[in-house]
Order: C-alpha cells, then structure tokens, then sequence
C-alpha cells in the first residue's frame, strides 16, 4: 500500500520541446530531499501528448538510474501491535549505499536512531504505522546524510507481532 506523499512530476522542457536534464535531476534531488515517498513519472497532464513512448522510457530509465546513486536503506522494525513496543532489534538491510568504511559503526548507529525514534513517540503515534514510518525515514534521513553526504531511499518496514 502507498502512503505519505507521491508526486506527479512535470517533465521539464527547454524551448525547442527537448527534455531538459539538468532540471530533471534538480527535481529529483528535490524531492527526495524532502521526504517525498514515491514520483509518478510523466505523471501530469502535459505530458501525454508531447512526449514519445522513447522519451517516456528515457525518463524512467534516467529516474531510476538517479535515484539509485545513493542507495536503498530499508528498515526493518517488528513492533508488538497490542503494546506498540519493539520486540527486537531492527534490521537494516542496505542495498547500493555504500557508505563510508566505518559500515559497522553506522549501522549501529542507524539501528539507535530507529529505537530512539520509536522510544520516544507517543502512545497515538505508535498505532499509527504510517506515523511511524514518517517519522523513522525523516530521523533517519538526516542520521544517514549527516554521516555520509549520501541521501538514500528509506523504505522503513514495519512488522506487526
């Protein structure tokens, strides 16, 4: 199931109808820089007739290429749905991040931000799984840049026990 905010993003486009790339990839750092959940490419209602079908397969092959360059991060969190506690430590599995040498260290450290994360939300906000997870991707977020001048994808992942 989706949540949390997925952006229809405008292809943009210089004078002569060329994609423009340069603003391309500006929108994308953009947008997941701050927290956007999932893009919806040629996803307004301009593009549909303006651009080919090897255009459109252009853009997602570049959107995927980009967003890629930094990584996926995903937590995983199984939390007891009766107490709203967690049962046991997270995992976080990373794929395409490659962080600085202390991988170690930085795992653990993403593992305290998690917990903390949890730890220290209410008794609303830990019903609420979507809540939840905002608030792990953003806390973890800004651990992961802070420590890395990387931005990853954060897909946190919530077991129910």
């Amino acid at each position: 199931m989706f949540s949390g905010s997925l952006v229809a993003i405008v292809t943009p486009m210089i004078e002569d109808g060329a994609l423009d790339w340069a603003a391309w990839d500006r929108l994308l750092d953009f947008h997941v820089a701050e927290g956007s959940n999932g893009i919806v490419i040629a996803g307004t209602t301009g593009e549909s007739p303006v651009l080919s079908l090897e255009e459109i397969e252009e853009v997602v092959i570049r959107d995927r290429k980009h967003l890629s360059e930094d990584g996926v991060v995903v937590p995983i969190i199984a939390i007891n749905k009766h107490t709203g506690q967690i049962e046991s430590q997270p995992e976080i599995v990373t794929r395409g991040f490659m962080p600085s040498d202390n991988v170690p260290e930085l795992i653990n450290g993403a593992r305290e931000v998690v917990l903390r994360t949890v730890e220290q939300s209410n008794d609303e906000e830990k019903t609420d799984w979507s809540v939840i997870k905002e608030k792990v991707r953003s806390d973890l977020k800004r651990y992961l840049n802070k420590q890395t001048a990387k931005r990853p994808l954060i897909l946190p992942v919530i077991l129910e026990v």
